[in-house]
């Protein structure tokens, strides 16, 4: 009884000092990491106020336009969730920024989706969110099917007039350096087989209009074929009016859920086949000859989610 009662005891105590460290772990890394950017940002700072990356964007080629407009912008911009640089961006060159220096956030700490990182000669305030532990605890919360989101910590660090400091989640922050999309902490999805979801960024040089906060897998075509044969090179298919055609058609569906295709035959006719191969058939007409119609298909699947429309997911009947 009492080597039951010491180990319940020895239990009780280890948890407890494992969640004490757990939150003073916790504060010591955002600690640390809000230390090491606000490091970063002092130095770029200073590299304003020395004016030394002026000189050098001038002679880079950088021009003047405005009165008192400056040919250089420092920023701190992330290219990872963990990742930053140190930049010196020259008027007229910012697709060459020059590296200052880099930068990495302590073990466990990441930068939260959605911000990009600070630019130093702005007076409006940016800013960006870091969490500790957040992987951890997503894993932790999927493997015991449970909700562990109490333990998460999440700091927002704003930067504005050469100071960083703790903000404010109702306070209006400008837009930070554009970066790429896993800069953002974002995903750029593969459009003939992945499709986005939550919010989306666009305009970016590495992910110009699909990079979103999450990407799914969607169903692809394979292949979507004809009897009579359709021609591989303007994926047409030439018949008599009132003749029948047979199209088929093979899917793949990532998340092997329950797959549908619908097909639309072009002439306002459709069908659909709940099954990830087959074989429809459709009878044209056109009285008098010259008509053209563009037969498509279209996959689904479980979760509604739909495929790409591609090339190979079409074809143009045309009946003489």
């Amino acid at each position: 009884m009492r080597a039951l009662q010491y180990i319940i005891i020895s239990f009780i105590f280890i948890s407890f000092l494992s969640l004490v460290s757990f939150f003073v772990a916790r504060e010591v890394l955002l600690y640390w990491s809000q230390k090491n950017i606000s490091k970063s940002l002092t130095s770029l700072h200073k590299a304003q106020l020395s004016g030394s990356y002026s000189q050098e964007c001038l002679r880079k080629g950088s021009q003047i336009i405005g009165d008192n407009e400056s040919v250089v912008t420092l920023q701190l911009r992330f290219i990872s969730s963990t990742e930053y640089m140190l930049e010196a961006v020259c008027q007229q060159f910012s697709f060459d920024p020059i590296v200052i220096d880099r930068g990495e956030l302590p073990p466990l700490v990441q930068k939260v989706p959605g911000t990009s990182g600070f630019i130093i000669n702005e007076h409006d305030p940016s800013a960006i969110t870091l969490g500790v532990f957040d992987e951890y605890i997503d894993e932790f919360n999927l493997m015991s099917n449970m909700d562990f989101s109490f333990l998460r910590k999440h700091i927002l660090l704003s930067y504005a007039d050469d100071e960083l400091e703790k903000g404010d989640d109702t306070q209006y922050y400008q837009q930070g350096p554009v970066t790429s999309c896993t800069g953002y902490g974002f995903q750029c999805c593969q459009t003939a087989s992945e499709t986005g979801i939550g919010e989306r960024i666009v305009g970016l040089n590495d992910c110009s209009d699909s990079c979103y906060a999450q990407c799914v897998p969607r169903p692809i075509v394979l292949n979507f074929a004809s009897d009579p044969l359709i021609n591989p090179i303007d994926r047409t298919v030439t018949v008599s009016t009132g003749s029948q055609v047979d199209f088929s058609y093979l899917a793949n569906d990532a998340r092997e859920g329950d797959l549908r295709a619908i097909i639309e035959f072009g002439d306002g006719a459709r069908t659909e086949v709940p099954h990830a191969q087959g074989v429809v058939t459709h009878t044209y007409s056109c009285p008098n000859g010259g008509c053209r119609f563009v037969a498509k298909i279209t996959l689904y699947d479980s979760w509604n989610v739909e495929s790409a429309d591609t090339a190979q997911s079409k074809m143009t009947i045309v009946v003489n």
